[in-house]
């Protein structure tokens, strides 16, 4: 694991030790869709005999990230307290970044958010605290960013990413008929950083990996 930090520019930031200071992570799990070539709502998928969705917002809590939200297919309820922080129901026949806005509005203000689809396995606690590390470093070097992502050396980007605090304000507000965050994150010049990594791990996916399900 490269805890190194590239803005798209490739300026590279400092390296710093990991703090235990370091910021903790809001984190939104994104499982709201119909899964159709999936056979169904991939977010009721049962991993380690439990919703690959409850299985998901465990993980995310074991690498410290709190509150834990999770926006889910309407068939996911009820469901329990001692999962997620937060459970938000979405419109499955909507857009993908309906969903997204849909959790930003329960993120706390103030708050850096870890967005992980539920279909991508979370990657190494190492990949994770780099993520949290680069929030910190920008924020004490006075960078204004609005997406930080997990790279290979090649330049691959994967999963999970983490929004600002500030770009999630500009989100909430687009056309989720036509916004997609991909394109989005492209147009960001400067005001996206690139944690480089040596973890596969992050461009996983299990629809294709079929990982453990």
């Amino acid at each position: 694991m490269n805890g190194r930090a590239t803005p798209a520019d490739q300026t590279p930031l400092p390296n710093a030790p990991f703090a235990q200071s370091a910021p903790v992570l809001a984190a939104l799990l994104l499982g709201g869709g119909h899964g159709k070539r999936a056979g169904g709502p991939k977010a009721l998928k049962i991993k380690d005999g439990i919703p690959l969705w409850q299985w998901q917002c465990h993980q995310l809590r074991s690498q410290g990230c709190a509150p834990v939200i999770a926006v889910l297919h309407p068939s996911a309820w009820p469901v329990q307290a001692d999962h997620a922080d937060c459970t938000v129901a979405a419109d499955p026949d909507a857009t993908l970044f309906a969903s997204l806005q849909l959790g930003l509005a329960e993120v706390p203000y103030d708050h850096a958010v870890l967005v992980l689809p539920v279909d991508c396995p979370l990657p190494s606690r190492a990949v994770v605290e780099s993520l949290r590390q680069a929030v910190k470093d920008a924020d004490q070097q006075g960078i204004f960013w609005s997406l930080i992502r997990p790279a290979l050396p090649s330049g691959q980007a994967g999963h999970p990413i983490v929004l600002s605090a500030a770009w999630q304000t500009e989100l909430r507000a687009l056309d989720a008929r036509t916004a997609r965050l991909d394109q989005l994150s492209h147009q960001l010049e400067r005001r996206r950083i690139d944690v480089v990594c040596e973890d596969p791990g992050i461009l996983a996916n299990f629809n294709v990996d079929g990982i453990g399900l």
